[in-house]
C-alpha cells in the first residue's frame, strides 16, 4: 500500500533496497549465537595462529583467505560480522533485483524458504549461495 502512494518512479527498486537494508541491519546488530561464535573464534585466532594451523580446521580455503583479508583490515568482530553479512546478502539481492517480477513476493519467499535465515548461522554456506546466485 505504501509503495502505491510514494511519488517515486522506481518504487519496486526502492522497496527492495529498503528490505535488504532492513535485513542487513538485523544481521549486524544480532548477538553471535551457535556457529557465529565459532566463526568469531576462528577470526580472533587469525593473528595468533599461523596459516598452516588454520588450514587444519579443514574449512574452505577461500573462506580462510577472506578471513585473513578482513583481519588485515580490522580485528573487530562486529565489523567482521558486518562484512560477512553484507557479502552473504549480495547474491540474493542481485538475484531478486535482476530476475524478480514481484519484489514483495520474492522477499517473502526469501524469508519463508529460510534463505535469509542462513545468514544468521551457516555463514560459509550463505556465502557459497551468494556466489552461486
Amino acid at each position: 500500500m505504501l509503495l502505491k502512494i510514494m511519488p517515486f518512479k522506481n518504487k519496486g527498486k526502492i522497496f527492495i533496497n529498503i528490505a535488504f537494508l532492513a535485513f542487513y541491519i538485523v544481521l549486524i546488530i544480532r548477538e553471535p549465537q551457535l556457529d557465529m561464535i565459532k566463526y568469531n573464534n576462528v577470526f580472533r585466532q587469525m593473528s595468533i595462529q599461523n596459516f598452516s594451523q588454520l588450514i587444519q580446521l579443514r574449512w574452505e580455503f577461500l573462506y580462510m583467505v577472506l578471513n585473513l583479508i578482513i583481519k588485515l583490515l580490522t580485528s573487530n568482530e562486529r565489523i567482521f560480522m558486518a562484512i560477512i553479512s553484507f557479502l552473504g546478502l549480495l547474491g540474493p539481492y542481485f538475484f531478486v533485483k535482476k530476475y524478480s517480477n514481484n519484489y514483495f513476493f520474492s522477499i517473502i519467499f526469501l524469508i519463508i524458504l529460510e534463505i535469509y535465515h542462513y545468514n544468521f548461522y551457516i555463514i560459509r554456506q550463505s556465502l557459497a549461495l551468494s556466489i552461486l546466485l
